[in-house]
């Protein structure tokens, strides 16, 4: 009889101690974390404000002038109020190189400059020489220029290396402080230069108002 509970004992240690050699070793699940309410616990997760879109802007805009008879036809003359676009936000009836005078909505071509040494023509009417050459790129929307890098690197692209956005003080034009008044002195806010690709009608064009919130990009 002891040789039959010896046997008996030996048999069920050869089942039971692998499984609970097994059990110790495998890995246990961490509890999970309960709410008061009962309801497991869930990580926080922060949704993100949606991104607003910017204001569409204001951005300055010279036009195109006619040329007198006896002017060069050479040369590219725009000036601060010319052009056949009605001006949203002018100032003095032109341009406004301060805050902008036409919405970034508009699709206009960016006016380029080729910076050199060239003397102004004889005889040339107008002001604002800036003793290089003037040229224009392709019509876009203003609101795509969202940095003056960017539409450098347009003028670049489309008329070659050397050219850049050209700027309300490249013609040596200057803003009116200071008591400074451009009309009174008899002066025209104009960019004057050889003239280049993609120029002409008596539309507008893109011009950088440099330090001043009347770019697209601003």
């Amino acid at each position: 009889m002891p040789r039959a509970i010896v046997l008996v004992l030996t048999l069920i240690g050869i089942l039971v101690i692998p499984l609970a050699l097994k059990k110790c070793a495998s890995p246990k699940t961490p509890p999970v974390a309960v709410a008061p309410s009962g309801a497991p616990l869930a990580p926080a997760v922060s949704s993100p404000e949606p991104a607003g879109n910017k204001p569409i802007g204001y951005g300055m805009t010279f036009g195109l002038a006619a040329l007198e008879d006896k002017d060069p036809k050479d040369v590219a003359s725009l000036e601060c109020g010319a052009g056949d676009a009605t001006l949203e936000r002018p100032y003095k009836g032109g341009c406004n190189p301060t805050v902008g005078d036409t919405s970034c909505r508009i699709v206009l071509p960016l006016l380029c400059i080729k910076k050199g040494d060239l003397p102004r023509p004889g005889g040339l009417s107008g002001h604002g020489w800036t003793r290089g050459e003037l040229a224009a790129t392709q019509a876009v929307m203003g609101a795509t220029l969202d940095s003056e890098m960017k539409a450098n690197v347009m003028c670049e692209r489309e008329l070659g290396p050397g050219w850049r956005m050209a700027t309300f003080a490249d013609g040596g034009n200057y803003m009116d402080d200071q008591n400074y008044d451009h009309e009174a002195r008899g002066d025209v806010w104009g960019l004057q230069g050889r003239l280049g690709p993609n120029i002409g009608g008596n539309g507008r064009y893109w011009v950088n108002s440099p330090g001043q919130s009347a770019n697209c990009w601003n």
